[in-house]
């Protein structure tokens, strides 16, 4: 449940919907999706004519225009003050000790480990919904009960999709930073791209607009493609290769942030990034790589159905170049994308694509 600066969920979605930042290893040539006759392994149910609810599209307000440059681009001038005076508000840094419970009793990764407090930036969305929300009015020495809903999925943790939740909060101090007004002069010094605060200002509108479209569109997809899975049956275990890759891909993903942030005990990371010992940690890894792996199936056997799982190399490279393109420089080389993650992998990657898309084509969404 904790976050930090990093966010595991994502890397997690990544492998669950076949996404591409945790590419797994190749298999032996013979052991692709590809290859694999699906009907052993899923049965599909209900995939078009569905309809599911989502929430709109978030609107771009002048707020978030003005924490996205202050945050990005005036970071380097932003001074930290303790805050007593006041209740917690949106923006803050908030310090406390947390203890969460799912129906009246304590879960694993809920709490924090004694002596210790969490930190979380209010309004950063880096929480589940409704415990940033649930801290703003806190004083500071405050205990309040913060009541949530765990996603669905969740999958930082499966077992706890969709349940609520109940965080004991303990305020202990209150930070926010503030940052000087942004002028000519102050782009000038930064050496920023923008000359001038109203340019610098409706580039970053367009951005965060883009990144709410992008979002949207992730969240419609997200919700179709948990609706057909829900409907789904798994008449046996996905192949053994494809859950192995999947493991591997994942923790080689947790090793490299684990790597990123000074740690050289995956142990100790493992603890204090989930709360978790290293074989409650790879147990959980087992489970999501057998998930992910049964959904990869489920995506290939729709796929299959709706007649858009034929890939040519020609057109996979085409698909290669394009995500090559904005890599940001990450690849070179088609050759450079397949040695890396492999061939099998990204095909897998780019038909979720056009299973997502498909699926918006052929459902209902409506807004919440």
């Amino acid at each position: 449940m904790k976050t930090k600066t990093w966010n595991p969920r994502i890397r997690m979605a990544a492998v669950l919907l076949a996404g591409i930042t945790v590419f797994a290893a190749c298999g032996k040539k013979d052991e692709t999706v590809e290859a694999l006759d699906t009907s052993k392994y899923v049965t599909l149910g209900e995939y078009s004519g569905m309809t599911v609810n989502v929430d709109a599209k978030q609107e771009v307000t002048d707020e978030m225009v003005l924490n996205y440059l202050n945050t990005r681009l005036l970071a380097s001038h932003m001074v930290t003050v303790d805050v007593t005076d006041r209740p917690v508000q949106s923006g803050d840094t908030v310090y406390y000790e947390c203890v969460g419970r799912v129906d009246g009793e304590v879960f694993n990764g809920g709490s924090t480990p004694e002596g210790e407090q969490w930190n979380t930036v209010i309004g950063a969305g880096g929480m589940i919904p409704g415990f940033e929300d649930g801290i703003i009015g806190m004083e500071i020495g405050e205990v309040r009960d913060v009541p949530c809903t765990f996603p669905d999925p969740y999958q930082n943790n499966p077992d706890l999709s969709g349940k609520d939740a109940v965080f004991t909060i303990t305020l202990r101090s209150i930070q926010a930073s503030t940052y000087p007004e942004l002028t000519e002069e102050l782009l000038a010094e930064i050496n920023s791209s923008y000359t001038t605060p109203d340019e610098a200002r409706a580039a970053i509108r367009t951005l965060l607009e883009n990144d709410a479209q992008a979002a949207y569109e992730d969240n419609v997809r997200n919700a179709l493609l948990s609706a057909f899975l829900s409907k789904c049956e798994f008449p046996a275990d996905p192949p053994a290769f494809l859950v192995k890759q999947n493991e591997e891909a994942f923790k080689e993903s947790i090793l490299s942030i684990a790597t990123m942030y000074g740690y050289t005990d995956m142990t100790a990371f493992v603890q204090a990034a989930y709360g978790m010992t290293e074989d409650q940690f790879n147990e959980q890894v087992k489970l999501i790589a057998r998930t992910a792996a049964q959904e990869t199936l489920a995506i290939e056997a729709v796929a299959r159905a709706a007649g858009i799982s034929d890939i040519s190399q020609q057109d996979l490279d085409a698909e290669a170049e394009s995500y090559i393109a904005d890599s940001n420089g990450y690849y070179e080389t088609i050759d450079a994308l397949y040695e890396d993650v492999g061939r099998d992998t990204f095909r897998s990657y780019v038909i979720s694509v056009r299973v997502g898309e498909w699926l918006a084509e052929n459902n209902t969404v409506e807004i919440n």
